[in-house]
């Protein structure tokens, strides 16, 4: 059985940003120069991330893109920080 995604994966990458109380711009800073354009693709829906640009936002967000993608199929807030070591 294919998952019902609740949310894609820039709202995904949305929440984890809200979660982190992080704006955008202090967000795309953690993941390099340049960042900022793209980051804001990827939030809006303009863009689908690669893997590694995915791993990129997930290591600025202090979490894994496998948290990420659980977040946007479960469509849950961040309801444990697993990209803590927890669980």
């Amino acid at each position: 059985m294919r998952p019902r995604f609740q949310m894609t994966t820039g709202q995904a990458i949305r929440a984890w940003r809200k979660h982190r109380g992080l704006t955008q711009q202090e967000a795309a800073a953690r993941a390099g120069p340049g960042w900022q354009s793209q980051w804001s693709e990827i939030e809006t829906g303009h863009s689908e991330p690669e893997l590694a640009t995915l791993d990129r936002i997930a290591a600025a967000l202090s979490t894994s893109a496998p948290c990420i993608l659980l977040t946007r199929i479960d469509g849950e807030t961040i309801h444990a920080d697993y990209g803590k070591g927890r669980r």
